[in-house]
C-alpha cells in the first residue's frame, strides 16, 4: 500500500509542475530551472509517505480505502486550533463532510451551527483533545491545476493521546477505553499553498 503510494506520488511530482504551488518553499526546492528534478522528487515522495506512515493517521491494513496519491482539484477544509495558529497543517478533509453537517444543523443560529460542525468533525476525523481545540474552520480554495495529495481512511484515536501513550507504556493499554471512531477520508497535503487558505466565515 505505502510503497505504491510513494511510487505514484513520485510520478506525480516528476511528471508536471503545479501552478498553485509555485513559491511554496518545500515544493519550490524540487524544481531546477523551473522543472521538477526527478531525484529530488523521489526523495521528497519517500519523506512524505514515511511522515504519513509514522503519524498513524490513516489505516494500512483492514481499510476500506487504500492510501493513494492523487491530484486534488476541489475545495478542502480543516479544523484548526486558533491558539496554535495551525491553519497551514497537512491534514484536510473533503468539502462534502462540512457541507453535510451544515445541512444537518441548518436551523441553528450561525455560531451554534459552526460549533456543532466542529464537534462532529472532531469525532469523525478522530482529533484528540490534546492535539487541537478544533475551534476554528479553515478552507482551502480549489487549486488551479490541482495539487498532489495522499488520501486514506482515518484511524480511530484515543480522546487524550498523551494519556493513552502513558498507559500503554505502563502496560495498561486495556485502560484506554474511550476513542474517537474516525473512519472518514483524510486528505494529507504535503505542500500547502498558503495563498489559497483562510478562515471560513461563519
Amino acid at each position: 500500500m505505502y510503497p505504491q503510494a510513494e511510487k505514484e506520488l513520485a510520478r506525480l511530482l516528476t511528471s508536471q509542475t503545479y501552478p498553485a504551488l509555485i513559491g511554496q518553499p518545500d515544493y519550490q526546492a524540487l524544481l531546477k530551472n523551473g522543472k521538477p528534478n526527478p531525484m529530488l522528487c523521489q526523495k521528497k515522495a519517500a519523506e512524505v509517505v514515511q511522515r504519513l506512515r509514522s503519524s498513524g493517521g490513516v489505516h494500512e491494513f483492514g481499510s476500506k480505502q487504500a492510501v493513494e496519491a492523487k491530484v486534488w482539484k476541489a475545495v478542502l477544509f480543516r479544523g484548526v486550533d486558533k491558539a496554535r495558529q495551525n491553519g497551514a497543517g497537512p491534514w484536510w478533509v473533503d468539502e462534502e463532510i462540512v457541507k453535510r453537517w451544515e445541512r444537518n444543523y441548518a436551523g441553528e443560529p450561525p455560531a451554534q451551527r459552526r460549533a456543532q460542525v466542529l464537534k462532529a468533525m472532531r469525532a469523525m476525523l478522530a482529533v484528540c483533545y490534546d492535539w487541537s481545540n478544533v475551534d476554528e474552520l479553515w478552507m482551502m480554495r480549489a487549486p488551479n491545476g490541482g495539487i498532489p495529495v495522499l488520501t486514506g481512511q482515518g484511524t480511530h484515536q484515543p480522546v487524550n493521546h498523551a494519556e493513552a501513550q502513558q498507559l500503554t507504556a505502563a502496560g495498561r493499554s486495556n485502560e484506554v477505553k474511550v476513542f474517537f471512531i474516525g473512519g472518514y477520508q483524510q486528505v494529507y497535503v504535503p505542500f500547502v499553498p498558503k495563498s489559497l487558505i483562510a478562515p471560513y466565515p461563519v
